[in-house]
Parts: structure tokens; sequence; C-alpha cells
């Protein structure tokens, strides 16, 4: 009896997981296409599902309330069929409750964290002008860049420890829009530039 549901846990266990790195995998999908074809300067996926999602609420628990009502109508009249398709309206209704909060959470938790540390890589460790603007462009692509600070070596306090060594008369502070969930500051990468022409990417 004991193996028994030792084993159902187990089942259970590998069917949750599943499922969870299952809408891991869909959710980082779905936030990458959407990157790929978001216009530049665009709000992002997440964004979007923030903007709108004081309805979202609403319209699941209305969507609940009356697919409920109808399921509980159907049972006592003895609708099966029509209990049926209610219940899958209280799933989908659930569903749409939960889902833009999970992708919101993927969007915070896991594909912005990977691709701004890409992205600060790349700017920071460009070592030719080609690639200084080849990472310039895709900071401004992938991200919202909405401020570039020049911190000159009279401000060198500001700079960042991993800079502090550089012999350089003045630094560049790339400053995204997007901010990490954990501290709410803003994503940033440094470098000393080394073609000025290059941050006309960012006009």
């Amino acid at each position: 009896m004991e193996r028994e549901k030792l084993q159902t846990t187990w089942r259970l266990f590998r069917v949750a997981a599943g499922v969870a790195l299952g809408g891991l995998l869909l959710g980082f999908s779905l936030l990458l296409l959407f990157d790929i074809f978001r216009p530049n300067r665009g709000p992002t996926l997440g964004m979007l599902v923030i903007r709108v999602w004081p309805l979202t609420p609403l319209l699941a628990l209305a969507s609940l309330m009356v697919a409920a009502a109808i399921m509980g109508w159907a049972r006592i009249k003895g609708l099966r069929i029509l209990a049926t398709r209610c219940q899958r309206l209280v799933l989908y209704a659930a569903a749409l409750f939960v889902l833009p909060e999970a992708l919101v959470f993927i969007e915070g938790a896991v594909y912005e964290p990977l691709k701004f540390a890409y992205l600060i890589h790349r700017v920071e460790a460009a070592h030719t002008p080609a690639a200084e603007r080849a990472a310039f462009a895709s900071a401004n692509r992938w991200g919202y860049v909405w401020e570039l600070n020049r911190l000159t070596s009279a401000d060198r306090k500001w700079w960042p420890d991993h800079m502090q060594h550089l012999p350089a008369e003045w630094l560049l502070e790339l400053e995204w829009l997007e901010s990490s969930g954990r501290s709410g500051e803003p994503y940033r990468a440094y470098r000393v530039v080394l073609d000025e022409k290059n941050l006309e990417v960012f006009r």
C-alpha cells in the first residue's frame, strides 16, 4: 500500500514537473517570438499584459461565475453534455486568470535576466569598432535604450568596480527602460567607447 502511494506521488510529481517545464519553455518561446517581431522601442509582451491586466481578472471572474451557474443548473436538470462543456469553460476562465500572471513571471524571472545578461556582456566585451556597433544595435533592438550617460573621470566614484582600473577620460553608461524585478534598478551596461560614430545607432 505504501509503495503504491509512493509510486502515485512520484507519477504526480513527474507530471507536475513536466507541465511546469513545458509551460516555462512555451512561455519563453512566446516571449522570444514576440521580441523578434517587436518594433524598436515597442513595449514587451509583459508590459502589454500589465496594461490590460486590470480587465483580465474581471473577465475571468465573470466567465467563471456564469460557467459555474450554468454547470450547476445543467447538473440539476441532468444535462451531462452541457455540464461537461461548462466544466471546460471553467478551466478556460481559470487559465485566463492564471496565464497572464505566469507569462509576466516568466518574463521577469527568467527571460529578461538571461536576455540582458547576454546584451550587457556583448556591449562590455566588444573589442573592435565593428563589434561595438553590432553590440549597440543589438542593445537597441532587443531592449528599450532610454538613456546614454557620459561618466567622466571626475565622476569615477560612479563607475562600476570592474571598470575602475581603465585609464579612460569618460565611460558610457547605457541604460535600458526595463528593470530587474528583484531590485527595480534599470539594466545597465558600461564601456569605453572605441568609435563615437557608433552612438548614432541609438538615434
